[in-house]
């Protein structure tokens, strides 16, 4: 009888083999290239609004300041421009001694952590190229006011509104 059953088991094995050595000779490989394409995108996250301190020169202060955090992420090396209307008004006119290069307001960009500038403005707009990193890029937008001792009665006393627009592109 153990020859009987150990007769068959050979014979199913034979035949397992057979049967998978004629599959194996039926079938056929086909490569594929696999191709993925990742579109470039960028954008930027921040405040809303920037609100200064209230200057108020009977107390000789000349200046106001407000620091804001701005994170920019982007999966290339992009590019950022950042414009600004120029201060207005309630009514809508604008004040030049708050509006220009050498005027009294200005916007500054720095990398948050080191310090370095990245961009400064003081109206009108500047355009900014960054590399990837691989990473999001923390930036501090600062806007100064430094008003003059000599001719802070040029501005009319009131609230005053900017509009400033930061447009980023992936390259």
């Amino acid at each position: 009888m153990k020859r009987v059953i150990s007769l068959i088991l050979v014979v199913s094995m034979v035949m397992c083999f057979g049967v998978q050595a004629m599959a194996s000779a039926n079938r056929k490989s086909k490569e594929m290239d696999v191709e993925l394409t990742i579109l470039p995108y960028a954008y930027v996250e921040g405040p809303d609004k920037l609100v200064l301190d209230d200057i108020d020169f009977s107390d000789e202060e000349y200046t106001a300041r407000k620091s804001e955090r701005l994170t920019f992420y982007a999966n290339t090396d992009f590019g950022m421009e950042i414009s600004s209307r120029g201060f207005e008004d309630l009514e809508g006119q604008r004040s030049g001694l708050l509006n220009g290069w050498q005027n009294w307001t200005g916007y500054t960009l720095y990398r948050t952590g080191g310090g370095e500038i990245l961009s400064t403005y003081g109206g009108g707009h500047r355009e900014t190229l960054l590399r990837y990193t691989g990473k999001p890029w923390d930036l501090t937008l600062v806007l100064k006011l430094q008003a003059s001792k000599d001719n802070w009665y040029e501005v009319k006393a009131g609230t005053y509104t900017d509009v400033l627009m930061i447009t980023i592109w992936a390259n």
